[in-house]
């Protein structure tokens, strides 16, 4: 089954967020949600981006990132959307990581590349595993996907043919292009 929420409309701003830590690496909630509730009051916003690169996602516990789901779900203003960041190399996980930030609260995930230690990084230009990937996430996750693009010296970008794919995903509504520069940008929508 697709996600149940493929037509999700995205117009305005989708500021990322950071996440406030005290003394020990803990996550300062008071501090966070305060930070929250000041960005989702700007005019204009449209939804909050937690747990992105921002916010650590790398360091981040999969409790941690339902935490602050549920923070800005709780400041979030009426018709503003929670968008999570995922990042996760193994799909099982991922997957387990999607329901939960579904659960949470999470309207929409950005999903950054899933990282790979071998160097050059061939899974991202292997089209058929990143469809498999997002199909994945789309039909077992349940939540509409963004994808996350870097820019092409990252050494983490997907090749273009690969996003025209993904594209085609029906729980696939997005992308955001981090391309670095305009010939990057332009190349993705050529």
């Amino acid at each position: 089954m697709a996600s149940e929420n493929t037509k999700l409309q995205m117009r305005g701003l989708y500021p990322a967020t950071v996440t406030v830590y005290a003394e020990g690496m803990k996550i300062d909630i008071e501090a966070t949600r305060k930070h929250l509730a000041s960005v989702a009051s700007v005019p204009g916003v449209k939804g909050l981006v937690v747990t992105g690169m921002l916010a650590e996602v790398i360091e981040l516990t999969l409790e941690e990132e339902v935490e602050l789901v549920k923070i800005a779900c709780s400041v979030r203003q009426k018709g503003q959307l929670v968008i999570a960041g995922l990042m996760e190399r193994n799909i099982d996980l991922a997957v387990k990581r999607a329901k939960a930030l579904k659960a949470a609260g999470a309207d929409a995930l950005l999903v950054f590349p899933p990282y790979e230690l071998r160097a050059y990084r061939k899974l991202l230009s292997d089209a058929d595993e990143m469809v498999k990937y997002f199909t994945r996430l789309d039909t077992e996750g349940g939540v509409p996907s963004i994808v996350f693009q870097y820019p092409p010296h990252s050494g983490a970008a997907y090749p273009v043919d690969i996003l025209v794919r993904l594209a085609e995903i029906p729980g696939v509504i997005g992308l955001k292009a981090a391309t670095g520069t305009f010939e990057a940008y332009k190349d993705i929508w050529d």
